[in-house]
């Protein structure tokens, strides 16, 4: 008897490691891997990151990006397959895991839906999610008629997003953001979107960075994305569209190319302004840049040279990062010479021997 019970409870322990071991999507390049923090999967190319979104039981997971992703053959068009969001939101489904980007890229990421939600590379953010170090380039979301959608999630419920970067457009009607449509006691820090974030007719709770924030914290973040909905539209925001006791520490958002004075948190500033580096080093703001010790050490940010349109970068984005810009450098390019010198004679003759009213400001 003891033997039969033996036999069946080996039976049983070989079918439990068949099946941990087989479950998954085809990920590992590695034979170490096993989904854990410290033997995470990789995601090498798109379709293994389109295969995420097909495990669910996948999604507590860990994984990293070892190189930068391209998602156009997965955009829906021309007979190509529709990308897999991870975490769909329905049936309580959500990535729980920890995706580290590595310092890489997804790009391309189109997705067009009608009346969904929870739309976005990410869907839908769990309590243990975690995702950071990650860019999302030129994202093209249509979810019109959906709710929560964003261009790195649609939705995050106690997660958490750290040092990430989103670029494109996003449609949607409600809970809709540049970078996380609906931020639900989830916190983010040290991220920034420049995504576009228009709605239709009565649309509601749009902004730059996220749609609707409920507690939670959002720290040391910008915007700088276009903000629009149709007539009837109501909370909108140039950061965020709408917050409930929401902790907001040190953000900001471009008033000028957002069209939005107002933000329901954060501070707007001018585009002049939002490629001022002084404004976030300063000890008020605390943003710890590269090169600068009073902020701390951590280094998350960079001033990048001629990239990302002057705006700040983070310091493992793959951009020329000026360290200590020298004080007469005119034009951004980290260096003081002829150029800065001819920028200067021809201020000093405006200014100095024909009008005064011509100089700048």
């Amino acid at each position: 008897m003891n033997r039969f019970v033996n036999g069946v409870l080996l039976f049983a322990a070989i079918m439990f490691m068949a099946t941990s071991a087989f479950a998954v999507g085809n990920y590992a390049n590695n034979d170490m891997a096993d989904g854990s923090v410290e033997n995470p999967f990789e995601i090498a190319t798109a379709a293994q990151l389109d295969e995420l979104g097909l495990h669910s039981e996948d999604w507590s997971l860990c994984f990293y990006l070892s190189v930068d992703i391209d998602l156009a053959d997965f955009n829906g068009l021309d007979g190509n397959p529709v990308f897999n969001r991870i975490g769909t939101g329905s049936g309580g489904d959500a990535f729980d895991g920890i995706f580290d980007g590595n310092g890489h890229t997804v790009s391309n990421l189109t997705l067009t839906f009608d009346g969904i939600d929870y739309i976005g590379l990410f869907g839908y953010l769990g309590s243990n999610a975690v995702i950071e170090n990650l860019g999302v380039e030129d994202v093209n979301i249509d979810a019109i008629n959906g709710l929560n959608i964003g261009a790195l999630a649609g939705y995050n419920s106690y997660g958490t997003i750290s040092n990430c970067y989103t670029t494109g457009t996003v449609i949607g009607s409600q809970y809709v953001g540049g970078l996380v449509g609906h931020n639900y006691y989830g916190n983010v820090d040290n991220c920034y979107s420049r995504v576009s974030v228009t709605g239709p007719d009565n649309c509601s709770f749009l902004g730059g960075l996220t749609g609707r924030s409920y507690r939670g914290s959002i720290s040391k973040c910008y915007s700088t994305g276009y903000v629009s909905g149709g007539t009837g539209s109501s909370l909108l925001g140039g950061l965020i569209g709408y917050r409930y006791q929401t902790a907001i520490t040190a953000c900001f958002w471009d008033i000028d190319t957002s069209s939005q004075a107002d933000s329901a948190g954060g501070t707007g500033k001018p585009t002049a302004d939002m490629k001022d580096m002084t404004i976030f080093t300063d000890p008020a703001a605390g943003w710890d840049f590269l090169g600068e010790s009073i902020n701390g050490d951590e280094n998350n940010w960079g001033e990048p040279v001629n990239a990302n349109d002057g705006y700040p970068v983070l310091s493992w984005q793959d951009v020329p990062i000026c360290v200590n810009r020298p004080k007469y450098d005119s034009n951004g390019d980290c260096r003081v010479n002829f150029v800065d010198f001819t920028d200067f004679v021809s201020q000093w003759l405006t200014c100095g021997l024909l009008d005064p009213n011509d100089c700048p400001q």
